[in-house]
């Protein structure tokens, strides 16, 4: 009876990783061209765990046939589909460079109750420099206390303890003729006698196309909603690559609330090219935005060849409907660095 029953446990496992190997497939290749695909892009992505119960009944009863099934539906539902890393310095390979300084990356959701406090909360995160994005303009945040030097243009606040030399923000003219979003401003901050560059930006929000989904009267209309809001998305990075490009010969830093998770092939069209700290130095999923019902890693810290990433984690709840993304970064050594 076993023997008669192993053929159907043998495709139920195998069918998993089949299952598992698809979805994170289409993440990557469809999910901001395919409609269908756009609301598992930014949706909740626990659905795909049931599936690491595929290969449990095959793992059972012939432990030695299930146990390649089962690791690798585990793996691309873990890692692949949820999203979970163990960057390398997070196993005991760090990276050489200068000593690390702290930044924060924060998206505060205009929230007024956020901004009463968030000069001592990035004090208690040990902060060093603070990227701040949908800062409302009119908080106190403003006037930082000794120590702290700021620049601000819109929604954005830049935050560092470090000496600012320099300071460039992109006009939103064009971009708001179109219905888009992209604030996004540059600034250079000596570190350890060096000039770098420390870029702050947010990118449109999907959402306006992810509501179109609740109503089925709306779906007729879905695929022209979600070509519309990806080639504004699309267009976005590239102005912002655009903007950013005559500092990236020297070292570079971006981070902000790019409102597009790893997977898109929107972000990797146009970021790629950058590492991500919390690829390098994060454990876990990293998910810094959430609902009530899921959660998703949207905001990012990006690096090119002069820094690397000691430590990248996620903060406490300060209030908003993100959290911060936290990283220990080091300036490489002139002779280290390399082109990404």
């Amino acid at each position: 009876m076993n023997r008669r029953a192993t053929p159907a446990r043998w495709w139920l496992a195998w069918g998993g990783v089949a299952a598992a190997a698809l979805g994170a497939l289409l993440l990557r290749l469809g999910g901001d061209v395919w409609w269908p695909v756009f609301p598992f892009l930014f949706g909740p992505r626990w659905i795909a765990l049931p599936l690491l119960i595929c290969p449990l009944p095959l793992l059972v009863t012939r432990p030695k046939a299930g146990v390649v099934p089962a690791g690798l539906t585990t793996v691309l539902v873990l890692a692949g589909i949820l999203g979970m890393r163990v960057g390398p310095a997070r196993l005991g390979l760090p990276p050489s460079g200068s000593p690390s300084f702290r930044l924060v990356e924060y998206n505060m959701a205009v929230s007024t109750k956020v901004t009463h406090d968030i000069l001592q909360r990035l004090d208690s995160l040990g902060a060093q420099v603070a990227t701040l994005v949908e800062c409302p303009s009119y908080s106190e945040v403003l006037r930082p206390p000794a120590g702290w030097n700021l620049r601000s243009a819109g929604e954005l606040c830049f935050l560092s303890r470090f000496p600012i030399v320099g300071w460039d923000v992109r006009s939103q003219d064009d971009i708001y003729k179109l219905h888009g979003k992209l604030a996004i401003a540059k600034a250079t901050i000596v570190i350890g006698g060096e000039n770098v560059t420390i870029a702050l930006l947010h990118l449109k929000s999907p959402r306006d196309a992810l509501i179109e989904f609740r109503y089925p009267s709306a779906w007729p209309g879905l695929r022209t909603s979600v070509d519309s809001i990806s080639a504004i998305r699309n267009l976005e990075s590239h102005l912002a690559i655009e903007f950013l490009s005559p500092a990236m010969n020297g070292p570079i830093i971006v981070a902000g609330d790019f409102n597009t998770p790893e997977e898109s092939r929107i972000y990797s069209r146009w970021w790629s090219s950058f590492s991500d700290a919390f690829e390098e130095a994060g454990a876990g999923t990293g998910y810094s935005w959430h609902s009530r019902w899921h959660g998703i890693r949207i905001d990012h810290i990006l690096m090119n060849g002069g820094f690397a990433a000691r430590r990248t984690w996620i903060g406490p709840d300060l209030g908003s409907d993100h959290v911060p993304v936290i990283a220990d970064l080091v300036l490489r050594p002139q002779r280290t660095r390399t082109a990404r």
